[in-house]
């Protein structure tokens, strides 16, 4: 066009417009199992981000928490989060049972599971979405009567799309 800068020109990266630099997607595993001792009452955040300039989409997972030996009251459960602010699954169990999600479905949950369809579930937690500043994010609560030295498995199978 011109009197437009060359750097302007409609197609250039400073035309404003958003162009893909990536359009083949890449699936990675991203493994943030946990297994520090986690005590009574507590909790703890596992946070994944994409790289600058990439989009995670969550394909897959798997969340598991088996309840500490000793355990004689109380619950535990995973809660997570897209885009590092909306609620997309929560698993609750009381102390004696797991709570596991895997193969896109609660195995265990013997309190809380939301959402309570399956399909839906899926939905919600399989289309979850990760940038570089906000992340999906996997919450922990050990509120049971004492401290949770069993692993927490938080495994992901996710798309990177770069832009």
């Amino acid at each position: 066009m011109p009197g437009r800068a060359p750097w302007g020109q409609a197609g250039t990266k400073e035309s404003g417009e958003t162009l893909a630099v990536n359009n083949r997607p890449k699936v990675l595993r991203k493994d943030l199992t946990q297994t520090s001792t986690l005590t009574a009452g507590e909790s703890e955040t596992v946070e994944l981000y994409a790289p600058s300039g990439s989009v995670y989409t969550v394909k897959g997972a798997a969340l598991i928490a088996k309840p500490p030996s000793g355990a004689t009251g109380g619950t535990h459960f995973f809660q997570v989060e897209s885009l590092g602010k909306v609620a997309v699954l929560l698993g609750r169990s009381d102390y004696t049972a797991q709570v596991k999600w895997n193969n896109g479905h609660f195995f265990t949950a013997n309190q809380t599971m939301e959402p309570a369809e399956e399909s839906a579930a899926i939905q919600s937690f399989y289309g979850s979405m990760a940038t570089a500043d906000e992340p999906v994010r996997v919450e922990y609560y050990n509120n049971l009567d004492v401290d949770q030295t069993n692993e927490r498995t938080i495994e992901f199978l996710i798309e990177e799309v770069s832009y």
